[in-house]
């Protein structure tokens, strides 16, 4: 008698963005033992690697936006697909995830002052307060999946790493060898000297690709922009001074944030803390 196949859970890393993704993306997810994982790359071709797998556990992983409608759109259809899904969602301190943030919006060509790109009395800014109702997030992730969220903070990965990444094997099922996980920065940042001058190259020279039809063309024009951008925060960062170095990021601004957000950020830590220990 032939055996009855079964779906296999399915674990959904929806981000967020800019909170340590890129280090369990690439150093810690891929060694997992006993479950598929399917990287962001492959995330258009999820279906058929579900369907395909033999492992008991698919562990899905992308960054999204959970407030656009292309991420809101992703969350919904995972939802809909696997009803039985548990997402998993990772959180930073409202100000240092603002300002890293910010650094990555000047590196692909952002010209906005800090002021300007982050006004929660405004809906003009980039970033708006909605983006920071983080609890919020959790709320809506347990409505659309119908269990509690894994909700992990991106300074547990920082500050104390073997314990967090437990934490998310355990939570899926998986095993792993700690010699096979490179504990580091997977994309070190430019410098807020570097990105300063950055910020006056995006100022000066209009990087607008949308004009361009041709795949090529665009192609190259979108090289050429990020070479320049490349060698200016590179020639910038090696005769960066000690004691004058530009900044970007005005640190009573990034404080004031942390305070405004600090109750919000509590009940995300009081979240969690119902489910496992919190590493903070």
């Amino acid at each position: 008698m032939a055996s009855i196949r079964t779906s296999p859970q399915v674990f959904f890393h929806v981000g967020l963005p800019k909170t340590a993704s890129t280090f369990l993306q690439r150093n810690v997810f891929p060694v997992f033992n006993g479950i598929q994982f399917v990287k962001k790359h492959d995330f258009k071709h999820y279906e058929r690697i579900i369907s395909g797998t033999k492992e008991p556990v698919v562990l899905l992983s992308i960054e999204l936006d959970l407030d656009s409608k292309d991420g809101a759109r992703k969350m919904n259809t995972i939802a809909a697909e696997y009803p039985q899904a548990k997402p998993i969602v990772v959180f930073r301190k409202h100000g240092s995830w603002v300002g890293s943030k910010y650094k990555y919006y000047l590196r692909k060509h952002g010209k906005a002052s800090f002021e300007e790109y982050f006004d929660p009395e405004s809906t003009n800014g980039v970033l708006q307060h909605k983006h920071l109702l983080f609890y919020d997030k959790i709320v809506l992730l347990e409505e659309r999946y119908g269990s509690r969220p894994l909700v992990m903070f991106q300074e547990e990965f920082k500050n104390y790493p073997w314990e967090a990444i437990e934490v998310i094997a355990q939570y899926v099922g998986a095993t792993y060898d700690k010699e096979d996980i490179k504990i580091s920065t997977v994309k070190k940042s430019y410098s807020e000297h570097s990105l300063y001058y950055v910020r006056k190259l995006n100022r000066w020279y209009n990087y607008d690709h949308s004009r361009i039809k041709n795949k090529t063309l665009r192609f190259l024009y979108k090289k050429f922009s990020g070479g320049i951008l490349h060698l200016t925060a590179y020639f910038t960062g090696i005769t960066e001074p000690r004691d004058k170095a530009k900044k970007v990021l005005p640190k009573a601004a990034v404080q004031k944030i942390n305070e405004e957000y600090a109750e919000d950020w509590k009940r995300c830590i009081e979240y969690a803390s119902k489910d496992r220990k919190v590493y903070l």
